[in-house]
């Protein structure tokens, strides 16, 4: 199988390379009824966020070419179909979905965690996240760590972004990242991630790596005053709300919660599906980490 090998600093060159954003513009304005959903990971500060706003708006400007409409009407530069952080401002998003919208979910690990799985707000969120495809839209969301989200946006992502900061080339406003279709196995329940296929020349290159652009200035502007107002108002909520957690904590005696042993058990199970990697490497099998964990193996069995 072939690589292509570009020169990034050739804008001709890097013109004629397969687009991410015609390739998910093609998909939702397809005869299919398809949705696309897109999951970003990488370090903080490797280039996710601005890939983000990169990517939504690239790919509302190919929604528009074969629509015919403005490519605000898709993403907007007031960056209204885009929520930072916090979980109260996706719901506020994803309540006005416009069909062919492109919705970005910023950072969305730090209101949506894998550890409050069973939580109100996640289960309420996951339910929201099933019914985009009848709006054929394209979502993208930007964590750390995959590990950080809910286990159902995991298992519906199509397309997988890895970011590193070792590829990055900021100082020509340009970033490399690696992409990959997500495959799921689910007799297995496995995923995998395999680089796409281009046809290019009459043959099937593998793209290992591909160029994102800085965003344009006034949006890329408008997000970092976003940003940095909502990490402020959310370290001011949750200062107060430990304070306030503190002072309950001295006048009253909190009730332990009793967790059922089902529950537990599925919470066990959770975990273990969602960093198997890591479990693996100190249990040699399901039934050794229910065990150690001090569950019933034959029992977990059968509530699983």
């Amino acid at each position: 199988m072939q690589y292509r090998i570009l020169n990034v600093t050739d804008i001709n060159q890097l013109n004629n390379v397969d687009s991410i954003s015609k390739t998910l513009a093609n998909i939702v304005t397809s005869k299919f009824n398809d949705q696309v959903t897109i999951l970003i990971n990488g370090n903080r500060g490797s280039g996710k966020s601005y890939l983000c706003l990169d990517l939504a708006c690239k790919t509302a400007i190919e929604i528009g070419k074969i629509t015919g409409k403005p490519a605000g009407n898709y993403f907007p530069n007031s960056l209204d179909n885009m929520a930072i952080i916090r979980l109260d401002r996706v719901i506020d998003v994803m309540a006005n979905l416009q069909q062919y919208g492109v919705y970005v979910l910023d950072d969305i690990g730090v209101g949506y965690s894998n550890r409050e799985w069973r939580s109100d707000k996640n289960q309420r969120m996951n339910k929201v996240l099933q019914t985009f495809r009848t709006d054929n839209v394209v979502t993208i969301l930007s964590v750390p760590d995959k590990g950080m989200i809910d286990k159902v946006p995991r298992e519906m992502i199509d397309k997988y972004i890895e970011t590193n900061k070792e590829n990055n080339m900021y100082s020509l406003g340009l970033n490399l990242v690696k992409v990959f279709n997500s495959e799921r196995l689910l007799r297995d329940e496995k995923t995998l991630e395999i680089l796409p296929l281009v046809e290019h020349m009459g043959k099937l290159n593998k793209y290992a790596k591909y160029v994102a652009r800085k965003p344009p200035v006034d949006i890329a502007e408008r997000y970092d005053v976003l940003r940095k107002q909502i990490a402020r108002d959310l370290r001011a909520e949750e200062s107060e709300a430990l304070k306030n957690g503190e002072i309950a904590e001295k006048t009253k005696a909190s009730k332990p919660h009793k967790v059922s042993t089902k529950d537990r058990i599925l919470e066990l199970k959770r975990d273990w599906n969602a960093n198997v990697d890591d479990v693996q490497d100190r249990y040699k099998s399901k039934r050794a980490y229910f065990k150690d964990n001090g569950v019933s193996a034959n029992y977990a069995s059968n509530v699983v």
